[in-house]
């Protein structure tokens, strides 16, 4: 087979035939590569051998426990022509299949790309880095001794929503809801009984990329891996807040935002000319999202310095521009002079780095020592070069 040959619907189906074979679902496999290999003999001035195949690397997302025991799982099935047969039966001509395999560790990022304020009280942020595998690192920081949840909703309502809970407890327990170890689990919320929380919800056992909490200083911060299955569009977040360490009732402490993941999310530090008492941040915004295109509620001025004006902003993408070049374009415009922000006096903008595992309420955090801390361990991947 050629790259040509090699169709949508036919990658397709290739994906779901090495899923099958794993045991894993299709989501975690995903093609990064594929080309055509010759491969050119000479048996003298009259003969010239030329045999072509088709390479395709992927990955799939595993454990590190299992990702050797699936790597020769593969690497058997390709050999023993069960891979080429059951690629056969979905249409793929007459093969032999030939796999290498290498075993790699999925490592959470040390910081993070993007980084949006979600709720002023209780004081959460959410930070990420989508890779270009479309691997999905996510943050969530959030004021609280005791969990914190993070879930996804196609409706915006809690029922029937997924999402990630990291509690404080460390009492080695595993998997129950009532009694939550320091670390990370995946739930779904069936029903809504704030009696008894634990009622409400359904264990999903899922394996994380370098799953880990950290907790002190009253913060809680839950830090963990996944592929996303949809991050181009709008993505709608619930978060939820407890004050104990079980699963308990959240109260008030919860709240809704729409995240554009591919559109970012950044923070800056912008100088301007002028003094605290005159500075006014809904206009400073309001002139800044206008300038650059963007809706007024992509820019909010999160904490100013007293002295001269030192205005920690987030800038959020939208209309079609993404926060990165919302920035490179500001900072054109103060280069220029540009009319549109010229009353604003700004005569810098200091792009500030989304941190990692920094336990203050802070927007812009300064890092403190951490009480404990747990890592569920690193997600393992293979990365595989096939040949059909």
């Amino acid at each position: 087979m050629t790259s040509a040959e090699f169709t949508t619907a036919r990658q397709t189906a290739f994906t779901e035939t090495v899923a099958n074979i794993s045991g894993v679902t299709t989501s975690d496999v995903t093609i990064t590569g594929y080309s055509d290999t010759t491969v050119r003999g000479s048996g003298g001035a009259l003969l010239a051998l030329r045999a072509t195949a088709l390479s395709v690397q992927f990955t799939v997302a595993t454990t590190v426990t299992a990702a050797s025991s699936l790597a020769s799982t593969l690497q058997t099935s390709a050999s023993s022509g069960t891979l080429s047969t059951q690629l056969e039966a979905t249409g793929f001509p007459p093969t032999t299949a030939t796999a290498t395999a290498t075993v790699a560790t999925l490592t959470a990022p040390s910081t993070f790309d993007n980084e949006q304020v979600l709720s002023s009280a209780p004081p959460l942020i959410l930070r990420w880095t989508l890779t270009s595998s479309g691997l999905l690192w996510t943050q969530v920081q959030a004021q609280s001794s005791g969990w914190v949840g993070l879930a996804r909703s196609s409706s915006g309502a809690m029922l029937g929503s997924e999402g990630e809970v990291a509690s404080t407890e460390a009492d080695g327990s595993e998997g129950e809801v009532a009694s939550m170890s320091l670390g990370v689990r995946r739930y779904k919320l069936i029903a809504k009984n704030g009696a008894d929380p634990s009622a409400s919800v359904e264990h999903v056992p899922t394996s994380f990329g370098d799953a880990s909490v950290v907790a002190g200083n009253g913060l809680v911060v839950m830090t963990y891996g996944y592929r996303h299955a949809n991050p181009s569009a709008d993505t709608t977040y619930i978060w939820a807040v407890g004050s104990s360490t079980s699963l308990s009732y959240h109260g008030s402490n919860r709240g809704a935002a729409t995240v554009n993941l591919t559109a970012g999310a950044v923070q800056v530090e912008i100088v301007a000319a002028g003094t605290i008492s005159a500075f006014d941040g809904l206009s400073f915004a309001s002139t800044i999202a206008t300038a650059l295109s963007l809706p007024s509620s992509s820019v909010r001025v999160l904490g100013v310095v007293a002295g001269s004006v030192r205005a920690t902003t987030q800038i959020i993408g939208g209309n079609g521009v993404t926060a990165a070049a919302a920035v490179a374009d500001l900072n054109a415009k103060v280069a220029s002079s540009d009319a549109s922000i010229s009353s604003l006096g700004i005569t810098s903008v200091v792009s500030l780095p989304a941190v990692t595992d920094s336990l203050t309420a802070s927007p812009s955090p300064a890092p403190a020592t951490p009480s404990s801390s747990h890592h569920t361990g690193p997600s393992g991947g293979l990365i595989l070069l096939l040949c059909l």
